[in-house]
């Protein structure tokens, strides 16, 4: 999908295939998707798997209702794989099966805001696992009133809401921030760099949480 509106539609059923899934739009730029709601089972065998879209660029996820089953591999989230946009009143409850970059609502966030998302979710990855975002990779992400319930199941660089926050780019005036959220979660890992809130900050001094 390019340069289009998706709203008010509902989905049950299943999606298996590859890289680049998601229960309603494989792979996305410049589009909106309001008021979704998708019950599927989601099962990739590559990266970018999302319960909404596998792969978006500059996309808006907005009142977006989510209880698919995702699986794949690197870059999956209960809403989207991976996108730089803007993200609110989302609500996921799932279970969510990855390898890395793995995330309740978005695997890899490169930008943009984030608010008012709620997951309740089962999440089992290996490394940057989040119980909202698994990395956090762009230099400007507002993330704000989220929250995550549930359990997280992972190794390295795992957060009850982020598993790994910021880019080492000291050079750069933006920043990227983390307020007014909360988890309520258990979170069994085996590896380092483990947190209730954020895994692993590796983000620029200007860093705001």
């Amino acid at each position: 999908a390019e340069n289009a509106t998706i709203k008010n539609i509902t989905i049950i059923g299943s999606v298996i295939g590859d890289s680049n899934i998601g229960s309603i739009c494989g792979c996305a730029s410049n589009s909106s998707f309001l008021n979704c709601t998708s019950s599927t089972i989601i099962n990739g065998s590559g990266n970018y798997i999302g319960g909404i879209t596998g792969y978006s660029k500059d996309g808006i996820f907005e009142e977006n209702l989510v209880l698919s089953e995702v699986k794949g591999v690197n870059f999956v989230g209960g809403v989207v794989g991976i996108n730089n946009g803007t993200l609110s009143n989302n609500n996921v409850r799932n279970t969510i099966v990855g390898n890395d970059q793995v995330g309740g609502i978005i695997g890899c966030f490169t930008g943009g805001t984030m608010n008012v998302n709620s997951v309740s979710s089962f999440i089992t990855s290996k490394s940057k696992t989040g119980g909202i975002v698994g990395n956090i990779k762009g230099l400007s992400c507002k993330i704000s009133n989220c929250s995550f319930y549930g359990e997280i199941k992972s190794q390295f660089s795992v957060g009850g809401l982020i598993g790994e926050f910021g880019i080492k780019d000291i050079y750069t005036t933006a920043s990227s921030s983390l307020g007014n959220s909360f988890a309520i979660c258990d979170i069994l890992a085996s590896g380092n760099y483990v947190g209730g809130i954020i895994g692993n900050d590796v983000g620029k001094p200007n860093s705001v949480i």
